[in-house]
């Protein structure tokens, strides 16, 4: 009895494997299949994008096994059937699926059940996805490019563009980041000394070059930075 406990709660623990852009995923199914009995009981808020686009929240109504039921975001236009499921976890950890529409009927969006569930890593520096129009701009570079930003915390980001203008190594100076909290609050700007590229991949879904870039700052910045990222956690 004491030996299938033992391998019972060993089955229960996801097997997690590092994947692109700083999150893990696990393959688990039982895991995977508790996660979206979760998020169905308890009514959690859901994001789903396509490409730049994001729609507003809703929530998984069901899920049968082969398909997720999805409620229809109100006046979010889809482009295409590939579709990525954004949420938080208990922890506060940004997760997503990736999956494809099936159907659409009576409102409900019927999507393929994910095979494989991504997390975001725990990091020294809890990192948080941010809202649509942040932006950092980078001196130095051809027309001051501007790299949408998705995820931040004090000791680096993620951002991307269309096409590769960042190459692994590369050392950035004076990235001017432009934050908000969402909606149509004011934004601030918060100014880098210096970055690092520290990896780059292709985001197939999005369509666009990701690059992670560790920060180099001094103390003021990184409470400026953990503070906007308790500002977005708490809000």
């Amino acid at each position: 009895m004491f030996f299938w406990k033992r391998k019972r709660k060993e089955a229960d623990r996801p097997a997690w494997a590092a994947a692109q852009g700083g999150f893990q995923a696990t393959r688990s199914r039982r895991f995977i299949e508790s996660v979206l009995s979760s998020l169905e009981r308890k009514k959690t808020e859901l994001m789903l994008a396509q490409k730049e686009s994001q729609s507003g929240p809703t929530i998984l109504l069901g899920s049968t096994g082969r398909h997720l039921l999805i409620d229809a975001p109100a006046a979010w236009r889809l482009r295409g059937l590939g579709l990525r499921i954004r949420f938080k976890d208990e922890a506060r950890l940004d997760c997503y699926f990736d999956t494809k529409i099936v159907y659409i009927k009576d409102e409900i969006i019927y999507a393929k059940a994910p095979a494989e569930l991504y997390r975001l890593q725990r990091r020294a520096h809890p990192r948080v996805e941010v809202p649509g129009g942040c932006h950092a701009l980078v001196a130095g570079l051809a027309g001051g490019a501007a790299f949408p930003v998705r995820n931040l915390s004090a000791g680096g980001m993620l951002c991307c563009s269309p096409s590769r203008q960042l190459a692994c190594g590369m050392v950035l100076e004076n990235i001017d980041l432009i934050l908000g909290l969402g909606g149509a609050q004011e934004r601030s700007r918060i100014t880098i000394p210096r970055g690092r590229v520290v990896r780059t991949f292709v985001d197939r879904l999005a369509r666009r070059i990701c690059y992670g870039v560790a920060f180099e700052c001094g103390i003021g910045e990184e409470k400026r930075l953990m503070a906007y990222v308790r500002d977005l956690e708490t809000g």
